[in-house]
């Protein structure tokens, strides 16, 4: 193939990737009185109102994100880079939360997977890592992550007693068999997300974050677990197709109060 060939099948595969992303617009615009208006609700149901827990304002600032990214979904041969924004904008709104309520701290992103640092006087003082569920990390293999992280936190000079790990939903991060294994039974990760087994959820909880406890010094005090079967991309898919599924504000969170954590940290 020559020069002038060459540039013809450049232009070609441009101008094609063009017309899919220009395909999945008109589509869109064909509903978008209705789209607007769905997602004008949905965004109502996630404002801040006062007296909102941190578990549900955390919840629902990442809910918003998922609910951002639903709305402009990228064709296929855009996905990698939608991921890559997805978990940009997350860190952003995270870090956003934080610097709300540490307001005499600096809040900056890490170079340890999901880490958030917090420094004062640009000395470390605490790490936090907000996981939206262990889809990736699932079971044994995420206290292999904490281990890491852990390790990696405590070179820069952050107390082992100062790094504190939140996850907002059970959902997608469940190992049957390990779950199983610590249960001592045998049940399925649907059914123990199922409102039903709530108890057997807590308990299955509080043994796997118990396992932590020979990386930190309090896991049950850094640890947080939010949500079982609740999740905020779940729930904003949900409300995208006007579909209120649960009343947030309502929720009985999983964990112990993340204010602990923030008087924590406030107190280093």
């Amino acid at each position: 193939m020559d020069t002038y060939e060459k540039s013809l099948s450049r232009i070609a595969n441009a101008l094609e990737k063009i017309a899919i992303v220009l395909e999945g617009k008109l589509v869109n615009e064909k509903d978008d009185v209705t789209a607007t208006k769905i997602s004008g609700q949905a965004f109502d149901v996630l404002k801040q109102r006062d007296e909102m827990t941190l578990e549900e304002e955390l919840f629902k600032m990442t809910t918003e994100v998922y609910l951002y990214e639903a709305m402009f979904k990228e064709p296929k041969e855009l996905e990698r880079k939608a991921s890559a924004r997805l978990n940009n904008h997350l860190m952003e709104k995270h870090m956003d939360f934080f610097k709300n309520y540490l307001i005499d701290f600096q809040i900056e992103a890490s170079n340890i997977g999901e880490m958030i640092f917090i420094k004062k006087n640009n000395k470390f003082k605490a790490a936090v890592g907000i996981f939206t569920d262990l889809g990736w990390c699932r079971g044994g293999i995420w206290l292999k992550v904490v281990k890491d992280i852990v390790n990696k936190s405590l070179r820069v000079g952050i107390n082992r007693g100062n790094i504190f790990f939140i996850v907002l939903s059970h959902y997608n991060g469940l190992d049957n068999n390990y779950t199983n294994k610590l249960l001592d039974g045998n049940i399925t990760n649907n059914e123990l997300l199922d409102e039903k087994n709530r108890e057997l959820l807590e308990i299955y909880t509080f043994r796997y974050i118990d396992q932590l406890k020979k990386y930190l010094k309090k896991p049950h005090e850094q640890v947080v677990f939010l949500a079982g079967k609740l999740h905020p991309r779940v729930y904003a898919e949900a409300l995208l197709q006007n579909n209120m599924i649960i009343d947030v504000s309502k929720y009985k969170w999983l964990s112990n109060s993340m204010d602990k954590m923030i008087e924590h940290i406030k107190d280093i």
